[in-house]
């Protein structure tokens, strides 16, 4: 069930937004995929310590929007728009008003946990603080003032950077048209 709404989601639902088409999630999945691995060898080459395996960098990349698919209970987390004055604002699709209402990040862990699947604790941040500094809740994992606050591991900023980067080169690809 989540294989067919993965191959047919979008990322998001305005077409000023990023790959607001059908198919757009997975497109941005690898978009991040690939991404954090660049990003990763850009730290390690800096001198960053790397404290993760590959397959946690993967992992969290992979299942970072893992809640724009939904879930279980309620169907699709976004469905087609049905208003034209919205449809004429590029807005191509609407959330799905059957879910009821979480980030897509705690949908994600939500969604993992659902399936049994177990994550670290690396993962469980890298997934929380995918979207960094515009989530409000990432603030207090972010803007700590006391070493004993610090994060430790690099992979939320990794796994942030490479859906930011993904993000805006999708935005990209539509403003430029």
């Amino acid at each position: 069930e989540l294989g067919m709404e993965a191959a047919m989601a979008p990322a998001s639902m305005c077409e000023r937004f990023h790959l607001c088409q059908s198919g757009g999630y997975i497109i941005h999945i690898m978009h991040v995929i690939k991404n954090s691995l660049k990003i990763k060898k850009l730290w390690e080459n800096v001198g960053a310590i790397i404290d993760f395996t590959d397959e946690e960098l993967l992992f969290s990349a992979h299942a970072h929007d893992l809640g724009k698919l939904g879930s279980k209970e309620f169907g699709s987390y976004y469905k087609p728009q049905d208003q034209d004055w919205l449809l004429r604002k590029g807005e191509i699709y609407k959330l799905n008003p059957a879910n009821q209402y979480m980030k897509v990040t705690d949908r994600a862990l939500f969604t993992l946990q659902q399936y049994g699947i177990k994550t670290t604790w690396r993962e469980m941040l890298a997934i929380k603080l995918s979207d960094g500094l515009f989530d409000p809740a990432s603030e207090p994992y972010l803007k700590t003032y006391k070493e004993e606050f610090y994060l430790k591991t690099h992979l939320p900023e990794i796994i942030h950077q490479a859906d930011l980067i993904a993000c805006r080169a999708e935005a990209d690809s539509w403003r430029y048209l």
